[in-house]
């Protein structure tokens, strides 16, 4: 697939005119009939349509539009990448999204103090990219979950996520358990990551372990932030991991500090309710991952011991109930 004809593709929808795009473009409105027609028959259905409006994508058209602007943009940070300083052996952290800042912060923190001069760069992005980048060497480590033994490549298992109920802050106090409670929970709404996510999966298993079967009324995103903003509006609930609300449960473990979280956890300057389901349920494990030839494997299995004297977030140990 040629990168000019997904840009061609982008400029078409974006000016709802082939005219206009030919001339942003500087390609005669011939040729760029032939990039159009040609990517609609590599991707085997019609992109555009015209109307009263213009020139605008199809329903297959929209949902490819996702996919081409990320295809460019790529494309673009390759054509970028040459541009930039050479990273004179600094060392280079690879982060999962969304995972990133707030479960590594505690760890930089340390990792500040123990090796003060130590200069590194720090990368966010999804997990498949981070995983492909640190097994051609390109990082030095990673944080990431869903990791499978990898030739090449070592993994420390650096923390253990629970999955958690989130709610509105003014969510019912009833249990969560059970027949009744099920069918309460089937009656709302659920916000949840994409299907295609590799956390959705887990967060199914969750679900129905919890409920018996899967929410009907179901709103799906794709960034985290915008999935708490909606649950703490009240419009619906969500499963997350420990990780994804990792300075929301650091703050509750310091808050209850030398005794058990509680099953149901609440504070006012939290906007959100957050329920522990149970040990029943399933975790999974995130890892710090490097590749076998590393030549910093002693400073890179030191950051590793750094997790183990970071708060414990623990595991849980009973059910979830509202009290």
């Amino acid at each position: 697939m040629d990168w000019m004809d997904l840009h061609a593709y982008l400029t078409v929808a974006r000016e709802k005119s082939i005219s206009k795009a030919s001339q942003v473009l500087h390609l005669s409105q011939p040729a760029l009939t032939i990039r159009l027609q040609k990517l609609e028959q590599e991707l085997g259905m019609p992109l555009l349509e015209r109307n009263r409006r213009g020139v605008l994508p199809t329903r297959y058209g929209a949902a490819v539009l996702y996919h081409a602007a990320k295809a460019v943009e790529e494309m673009n940070s390759i054509r970028d990448t040459g541009k930039g300083e050479p990273e004179n052996g600094k060392l280079r952290i690879g982060l999962a999204k969304p995972l990133g800042w707030t479960i590594f912060k505690p760890v930089l923190e340390q990792m500040h103090e123990r090796f003060p001069n130590l200069p590194y760069n720090i990368l966010s992005d999804d997990y498949k990219v981070i995983l492909d980048l640190t097994g051609v060497g390109e990082l030095d480590l990673a944080i990431l979950p869903y990791f499978q033994p990898t030739p090449g490549l070592n993994a420390i298992p650096v923390h253990e996520d629970e999955m958690l109920l989130i709610g509105p802050g003014n969510a019912p106090s009833t249990s969560i358990h059970g027949e009744v409670a099920a069918d309460i929970l089937l009656r709302g709404k659920f916000i949840l990551y994409y299907s295609n996510q590799p956390m959705r999966k887990l967060i199914d298993r969750v679900l129905l372990q919890l409920l018996g079967q899967m929410p009907e009324d179901i709103v799906e995103v794709n960034d985290l932030s915008i999935m708490l903003n909606l649950v703490s509006e009240g419009v619906g609930y969500t499963v997350l991991p420990t990780s994804h609300i990792y300075t929301t449960m650091t703050f509750y473990s310091t808050y209850y500090s030398g005794s058990e979280l509680p099953s149901v956890l609440a504070h006012s300057s939290i906007p959100y309710l957050v329920y522990r389901l149970g040990k029943e349920y399933p975790t999974r494990m995130i890892h710090l991952i490097y590749p076998e030839a590393s030549v910093s494997r002693k400073k890179i299995q030191s950051i590793a011991e750094l997790f183990s004297t970071t708060p414990s977030l623990g595991i849980v140990r009973e059910k979830a109930s509202f009290s």
